[in-house]
C-alpha cells in the first residue's frame, strides 16, 4: 500500500497528504478515487482502505502513481535504464544498418577484397554488440518489483521475458563463432555438416526471436497498465497481431523492400519512448516528495 506522503492527484499531481480520498481534489476538482486502475471497475462508492471488490487490487493504488510510488529509486533507475538503453539503440542500429551498407556498397567494387573483409568483419561484430546492449537493457526492464500485490505481481510476465532473454541471448551467442566457420571446408562431408548446423541455429535464432518478440509484448502489456499508461497498454496489445500483419504486407506490398518492419520498428520503439517518459516523471514526482 502507497505511504500516504507519496498519494497524489493522477490529474493535477496535487499532494494528497491530509485529504479525504474519497472526496474530490482539491486542486483540480476532479474526483480523487474513480475507477481501478487493474481492471476499471468504479470505486466512487468503495473506501480507499478497501480493496477493489472485482480484482481484489487495494482501492488506493488507484490513487496517483499509486503501486509504482514507494518503488525503492535505485530500481527504478535501474527499470528506467533499461528502457532507455532499448529505446536509444534502436535508432542507433538502424542508423548503423544503413551506414554500413552504403559503406559496404561503396567498396563492393574495390579489387582490394582484403579491405571489405575487414569492414565487413567490422560491421558485423559491432552490429552483435548492438544487439547484446539491448538485450542487456531489457534485463534490467525484467527486474522484479517488490511489494506488489500477488494478483498485480506480473510473476508469469516476467519468467517468460527471462527465459526467452536467455534462450535467445544463448543462441545469439553460439552464433557468433559459427559465423566465423568457412561455408566450404574440406572434406565435403564436413561442409555439410556445418551447413546443417548453421541452418538449424538460424530457424532455432528465429523461433526463439518471435518467442522474444511476444514475450516482450505481455510483458509491456502488464507495466503498461502498473504505470497507467491506457494509450500504450492498447498498442501492446494492438500489436501482438498487427506487428506480424504490417510486417508481412509491407513486404508483399512493397516487393520485399523492409518498408513493413521499419513501421513496426517504429511503433515498437515509440512504445518503449512512452514507457520511459512516464518512469521519468513517476521518479521526478517521488524524488520531489521525498
Amino acid at each position: 500500500m502507497p505511504d500516504p506522503i507519496h498519494i497524489n492527484c493522477i490529474n493535477c499531481n496535487y499532494n494528497l497528504v491530509g485529504i479525504d480520498l474519497a472526496g474530490l481534489c482539491p486542486e483540480c476538482g476532479s474526483r480523487i478515487l474513480e475507477k481501478c486502475f487493474w481492471c476499471d471497475y468504479d470505486l466512487t462508492n468503495t473506501s480507499p482502505n478497501d480493496n477493489c471488490p472485482e480484482c481484489g487490487v487495494p482501492a488506493i493504488n488507484s490513487i496517483g502513481d499509486g503501486v509504482l510510488a514507494t518503488t525503492p529509486d535505485a530500481l527504478l533507475q535501474s527499470i528506467y535504464t533499461g528502457f532507455k538503453l532499448a529505446s536509444m539503440l534502436i535508432p542507433v542500429s538502424v542508423i548503423w544498418l544503413m551506414a554500413s551498407l552504403f559503406l559496404l556498397g561503396s567498396l563492393a567494387w574495390n579489387p582490394d577484397r582484403s579491405t571489405f573483409n575487414l569492414v565487413l568483419i567490422l560491421v558485423f561484430l559491432v552490429s552483435k554488440l548492438l544487439i547484446l546492449a539491448i538485450l542487456f537493457g531489457w534485463s534490467k526492464i525484467a527486474l522484479p518489483i517488490p511489494g506488489l500485490p500477488e494478483s498485480i505481481a506480473g510473476t508469469p510476465q516476467r519468467k517468460l521475458l527471462k527465459l526467452a532473454l536467455i534462450t535467445y541471448a544463448t543462441i545469439f551467442a553460439i552464433s557468433i563463432p559459427i559465423s566465423f566457420i568457412p561455408a566450404n571446408p574440406d572434406p565435403a562431408a564436413a561442409s555439410e555438416l556445418i551447413g546443417s548446423i548453421k541452418i538449424t541455429i538460424l530457424l532455432i535464432g528465429l523461433l526463439s526471436f518471435i518467442v522474444l518478440y511476444y514475450a516482450q509484448l505481455w510483458y509491456m502489456q502488464w507495466f503498461t497498465k502498473l504505470i497507467k499508461n491506457k494509450m500504450m497498454h492498447k498498442r501492446a496489445k494492438q500489436m501482438v497481431w498487427s506487428g506480424p500483419l504490417i510486417l508481412v504486407c509491407g513486404l508483399i506490398l512493397t516487393l520485399g523492400i523492409v518498408i513493413g518492419p521499419f513501421i513496426v520498428l517504429a511503433l515498437y520503439w515509440n512504445m518503449l519512448v512512452h514507457i520511459r517518459k512516464d518512469l521519468k516523471a513517476i521518479r521526478q514526482h517521488t524524488q520531489a516528495l521525498a
